[in-house]
């Protein structure tokens, strides 16, 4: 009888498992969830993973990013804030993080957990940028220009980014170097509707008409329904006396849903 019992014992315990292999199982049933699309599903079994062992940290980066996709923002931001607080060098769990806040339109704690992904990799494109955004939102200009260009000298090849440091430069009034940059956007992607938009913008504004309306027409080229492309366009027809060309204009800007 005694032996039956300790046999038992041992079998109870091989089937039993510990607390975290049962988490380790319940957090693999989450990804098979997520995976087929079921993020509640997902987040019960994050839930009881965590629940099993509070300091699986996979699970408290995977719950934070399946609530950030249903837009629940302050739960997010617990799961990485606990995870930062169990591996406070976790640079996902800070990038995610200051993500959220960027949601939230919480600028200055998208720029501190920015501070924080710069110092765990001072190579992080994505940090500058993200910080350079932030900037940009708190209307610190000089400063997303700075991080504008730290970005572009660790990617030099992203168009996105020219344009958005030409952008920068166009509301400071340097006038030129917007231009530089929205011209070296174009010469890596020919296609970039708004970097010739914006450029066009700018040579309206010098006085540059014939630069203008070659850009606009770039613009209406690549994107047909750019009302305020038309617009300009029109703008830049009627002072040719070309009224014919710049009724047509204001009329297919009109029809888009633009309104000066």
């Amino acid at each position: 009888m005694k032996r039956l019992m300790i046999c038992l014992l041992v079998l109870g315990t091989l089937g039993c498992g510990s607390d975290a292999d049962k988490a380790t199982a319940e957090y693999d049933k989450a990804k098979q969830f997520y995976q087929r699309g079921d993020r509640e599903a997902a987040i019960v079994c994050l839930d009881r993973a965590i629940e099993l062992d509070p300091s699986l940290t996979n699970a408290y980066y995977a719950r934070g990013y399946a609530y950030f996709e249903n837009r629940d923002y302050a739960k997010a931001i617990a799961d990485y804030t606990s995870l930062i607080q169990l591996e406070p060098d976790h640079l996902k769990a800070y990038t995610m993080r200051a993500t959220v806040y960027t949601e939230l339109a919480q600028y200055d704690k998208t720029i501190a957990d920015c501070n924080k992904m710069i110092e765990l990799n001072p190579g992080s494109v994505q940090a500058y940028d993200m910080r350079a955004a932030a900037y940009t939102e708190l209307g610190q200009y000089d400063k997303a220009i700075a991080d504008y260009a730290e970005t572009i000298r660790l990617n030099p090849t992203n168009p996105l980014v020219h344009h958005n440091r030409a952008t920068m430069f166009a509301e400071i009034g340097e006038y030129e170097k917007a231009v530089a940059d929205y011209s070296e956007a174009i010469r890596l992607d020919s296609t970039y509707d708004l970097a010739y938009f914006g450029r066009a913008m700018l040579y309206q504004e010098q006085g540059h008409q014939e630069q203008a309306e070659a850009d606009f027409s770039e613009t209406i080229r690549l994107n047909p329904k750019a009302a305020e492309a038309y617009y300009c366009r029109g703008l830049i027809y009627r002072e040719k006396d070309e009224t014919e060309k710049a009724e047509a204009d204001f009329k297919k800007s009109r029809e888009l849903g633009f309104d000066p």
